[in-house]
């Protein structure tokens, strides 16, 4: 995929379906206030804000924007307004959720209760994200970083075939996975080499419209000059669209070594269930949250 395709993101929102009703948990912080209504703004969402009213109007107020013109349902408790934005989204008043100032395993003990069917119940959750590097000269994909902290075998499937079908709806015809470790051969030492191998054999039969090999370090997976001076071959090696990182610790310091260093624009989305949830940083830019939302609003369903 070229450079330049998260750009396009909002345009491709914007045209996939109308705005989209956002349901925010607790909505009552800066950051998520910001990109709510750059998102607003930009006719993306039509948010319902839940949180402590007085709070949320106040903070509206100090961005300059008249309170009496947004979607507020005062609730004081953050756990109960995650509750609430998540019954939102399950009744089809909303089309996708969004975390404010609720802890995010707070938001997906809502977002599991099984009331309300949004996860389905043999498949997890996982964070995607999108990376454009300047000077790589091509888009690839991260999981997970976010979501699951030390996968299993099962696990690992479930973040695969989730990452298959998020790119291949951004476009991907046949995605490229590679399982990471830190070598490319299985070693009894490195458990993660031996998890990679039979993750990568068992997705490569039960996934289909995706390529998959594993374990693979980084390198290889990214560089095709360090591939073939490794004398590795394969259609992965240096050419890799999905990197699936063996644990949540190497995700989140490859993702902050991307932004920190090298000026990565990253956007990304939690998926597997029935509606899309958008997580931002603190650390992200104005058109980093724009995006991340727009992501997630095209990867919702349309309004009825």
């Amino acid at each position: 995929m070229r450079l330049g395709y998260l750009s396009r993101l909002l345009s491709m929102a914007k045209m996939s379906g109308g705005a989209r009703r956002l349901a925010v948990a607790a909505a009552g912080e800066r950051i998520c206030l910001e990109s709510v209504l750059v998102a607003r703004e930009e006719g993306l969402v039509e948010p319902i804000l839940y949180g402590d009213a007085p709070v949320i109007e106040g903070l509206l107020a100090e961005m300059g924007r008249r309170p009496d013109g947004f979607n507020i349902r005062h609730v004081s408790d953050a756990q109960e307004a995650a509750e609430r934005a998540v019954e939102a989204v399950a009744t089809g008043q909303a089309q996708l959720l969004m975390k404010g100032l609720v802890q995010t395993g707070d938001l997906f003990h809502a977002y599991f209760d099984p009331r309300w069917k949004l996860r389905d119940p043999d498949r997890r959750l996982s964070h995607v994200g999108l990376f454009e590097v300047p000077g790589y000269g091509r888009l690839f994909a991260m999981t997970d970083a976010a979501i699951n902290v030390a996968p299993d075998e099962d696990r690992f499937m479930d973040i695969c075939r989730n990452a298959v079908e998020f790119t291949r709806r951004l476009g991907w015809s046949r995605p490229k996975v590679a399982l990471l470790a830190a070598s490319s051969r299985v070693n009894r030492r490195q458990p993660a080499t031996a998890l990679a191998a039979r993750v990568a054999e068992r997705a490569a039969r039960e996934i289909p419209d995706a390529i998959f090999a594993g374990p693979m370090a980084i390198d290889e997976a990214l560089s095709p000059q360090a591939a073939a001076t490794k004398g590795l071959a394969g259609e992965i090696c240096g050419d890799a669209d999905v990197l699936v990182v063996p644990a949540i610790e190497v995700g989140n310091v490859f993702y902050k070594t991307m932004t920190a260093l090298h000026h990565a624009k990253v956007v990304g989305a939690v998926v597997g269930g029935r509606a899309p949830v958008v997580l931002t940083s603190r650390a992200d830019s104005e058109e980093t949250k724009l995006v991340t939302v727009a992501l997630s609003c095209y990867l919702a369903e349309p309004r009825a």
